[in-house]
């Protein structure tokens, strides 16, 4: 996957934390205290991880983290952070 690529995926965040719709997702939010900021393509995944669903956008080239090759699932880390798009609940 390219750069450009890993840029345009449709990522989500699930968070305890409410924000608004331009706030920035960075990894002091971390709570595993990584340094990096994480997001998924799976929705259903990312809901499990807070009352607040996002759509966002990373604001670095993210960083493959793990791939379920069975269901698609992947997970992406972010040094920067993610950019929320979205609210979606």
């Amino acid at each position: 996957m390219s750069a450009t690529d890993a840029l345009n995926l449709k990522l989500f965040h699930g968070s305890h934390h409410l924000f608004e719709v331009g706030d920035i997702i960075s990894p002091e939010y971390d709570t595993a205290g990584e340094g990096e900021a994480h997001a998924t393509n799976d929705m259903r995944y990312a809901s499990k991880h807070g009352d607040y669903l996002y759509e966002v956008s990373a604001l670095d080239t993210p960083t493959l983290a793990v791939e379920d090759e069975d269901t698609g699932t992947q997970h992406w880390v972010s040094r920067e952070g993610y950019k929320v798009n979205k609210r979606v609940y």
